[in-house]
């Protein structure tokens, strides 16, 4: 890699940023300096979070994107969304299609939004060369759980959701909440905010092999997140976080997209706050199987799951 400010050659992109010092640049100079992209509704510089965001978005904020397709024709959202999609399948060699919370922290619209540009979403996706986890956009039948159905909690569960209708405690291998004698069908973990942004952050090791260990065993597992995606981004510069949690909120939330890529047994729903999260696991639970074959996260935006 060259140093353009000098030409000096280096063998690594690390040994360049830390080169910068002699220049007295930081790395998001250097890159706005010599790379320069600005937002495509205010033309201001893209903000230099990390290099991947930098090159990887041409707006600063989904505020902007949302202004910027308000006042588009359809020809330029239909060209930028495909762009989008397209270089990040390519840059990050994406397999499956992107699931409505992995669109949510991303700069590009959701499902229902893309759906109305181009017609049927998992189409659209197919033709750019994703493969579907899903076929469905709602879930038929009857979402009521039936009276002689009990819902497992496990042991180690704290503070465990308020359950309204037949359940006991007992120890589970993995996740938090199952139907008892439903071996091989569906599971949920529940998080706090907290609770997320640490699995998703320092113990990512640990919970993909909780992961790993569902699917071997046959389980489809919903990760129920009592809090909206939006407080995601809050939840670092709480006053009362200080300094112990070192990871940004943009470096949780790519642990999650990675998830969603890598495994298809699992799925993330963010909803309002814990009493939806006591009322949505009774659906879910009354769902059963068919919850593998529809995005959780589409239904509940689109307001069916309350």
């Amino acid at each position: 890699m060259t140093c353009l400010e000098c030409l000096q050659n280096f063998d690594n992109e690390a040994s360049l940023h830390k080169h910068l010092k002699a220049h007295s640049l930081s790395v998001a100079f250097y890159y706005q300096k010599y790379f320069k992209r600005v937002d495509l509704l205010t033309g201001e510089l893209i903000k230099f979070k990390t290099k991947d965001f930098y090159f990887s978005n041409e707006f600063n904020s989904r505020a902007n994107l949302k202004r910027w397709l308000e006042q588009s024709s359809p020809e330029a959202q239909k060209e930028y969304i495909i762009r989008y999609l397209t270089n990040r399948k390519e840059k990050k060699g994406l397999i499956y299609t992107p699931t409505q919370a992995e669109l949510k922290t991303l700069m590009v619209p959701g499902i229902n939004y893309i759906s109305q540009l181009f017609g049927d979403y998992y189409e659209f996706a197919k033709s750019l060369g994703f493969q579907n986890k899903f076929k469905n956009y709602k879930l038929e039948g009857d979402l009521r759980l039936h009276h002689n159905k009990k819902i497992i909690i496990d042991t180690r569960e704290q503070n465990a959701l308020k359950i309204n209708v037949n359940h006991e405690i007992d120890t589970l291998k993995f996740g938090d909440y199952k139907l008892k004698h439903n071996d091989g069908g569906l599971i949920i973990e529940r998080k706090a905010l907290n609770d997320f942004y640490s699995t998703l952050g320092f113990q990512r090791e640990r919970f993909e092999r909780e992961i790993q260990r569902s699917d071997k065993e046959g389980y489809y597992m919903i990760v129920l997140i009592e809090a909206p995606l939006s407080d995601v981004y809050k939840f670092p510069l709480l006053p009362y976080i200080k300094n112990r949690m070192k990871l940004g909120a943009e470096v949780v939330l790519h642990n999650m997209r990675d998830l969603c890529q890598k495994y298809i047994n699992l799925q993330f729903l963010f909803v309002k706050n814990r009493i939806e999260a006591q009322s949505i696991i009774e659906t879910l639970f009354a769902a059963g199987e068919k919850c593998r074959t529809v995005d959780i996260q589409y239904l509940y935006d689109k307001g069916e799951l309350i």
